[in-house]
């Protein structure tokens, strides 16, 4: 299925329209079609996105967020408020990759699983009108067991032309608890690509997650793989798209 114009949410900005027919050009973009806003019978509702927005903006102490950690073009961020689940949040930036092609490195699954290292499988399950459940396979640490989930995904563009997926765990008959896979839960957890402000052909990203991976991994080792997360998802984003994405486009393109 590839997306023509009368697929798309008429809210959509212009920009996201040109987006869209890079997708259809390239033929890549089947079920990731953005939404102004989700439906009634969507599972990420109003309320979700409201709260992500929230989180995403605000980077106040006196609300329980603290810098973690900061190098040349990201910042990690935690949110300590009493919850045993912490948010993580990395605000970074990929100099030089133009928001579409970012927004494709991240909705064409094939492309995904070459360079999201964090994962071993990223699929689709189920496709509906304004959202997707998606199946993934999450890499943790030696002597732990991976973690898997499954996840309502819905896709959404703000006022601004910003970009956003947002996910919560959901369950799937096609894809039932695994033996030796610890099946995990996400909470809130979600990404946002925009223009970089200073630099048209530069993207921004906000990730955030919240997710409970379950079963027992030393809080010291839960820690540590969550917040080096955001750097390690951005540092081979960046990686695959010049060393390999871009390189293979120009030859297509000659």
């Amino acid at each position: 299925v590839l997306i023509t114009l009368e697929d798309t949410d008429s809210s959509v900005s212009s920009s996201s329209s040109e987006f869209l027919l890079l997708g259809q050009k390239k033929g890549v973009m089947a079920g990731n079609v953005p939404k102004s806003e989700p439906s009634e019978s969507c599972p990420i509702t109003k309320e979700d996105i409201k709260q992500f927005e929230a989180e995403i903006e605000c980077y106040d102490e006196a609300k329980g967020w603290k810098m973690v950690k900061k190098i040349d073009f990201a910042e990690v961020w935690q949110k300590s408020d009493g919850s045993p689940i912490p948010l993580v949040k990395g605000n970074l930036l990929l100099p030089d990759v133009p928001l579409s092609e970012a927004l494709e490195l991240m909705l064409n699954l094939e492309l995904r699983i070459h360079w999201d290292t964090r994962y071993t499988v990223v699929e689709d399950v189920e496709v509906f009108s304004d959202y997707k459940v998606v199946y993934t396979v999450v890499k943790t640490p030696p002597g732990t067991s991976d973690r898997d989930f499954v996840t309502n995904l819905f896709y959404g563009i703000d006022q601004n032309g910003g970009h956003y997926l947002l996910g919560k765990s959901t369950t799937h008959p096609k894809k039932p608890e695994v033996p030796g896979v610890v099946r995990g839960e996400t909470i809130l957890s979600g990404v946002k690509f925009y223009v970089d402000k200073d630099d048209p052909n530069s993207t921004r990203v906000i990730l955030l997650l919240q997710d409970d991976i379950k079963g027992y991994i030393p809080k010291f080792l839960s820690n540590a793989f969550y917040a080096k997360a955001p750097i390690e998802w951005r540092d081979t984003l960046y990686k695959y798209y010049h060393d390999v994405y871009k390189h293979e486009k120009n030859n297509t393109e000659k």
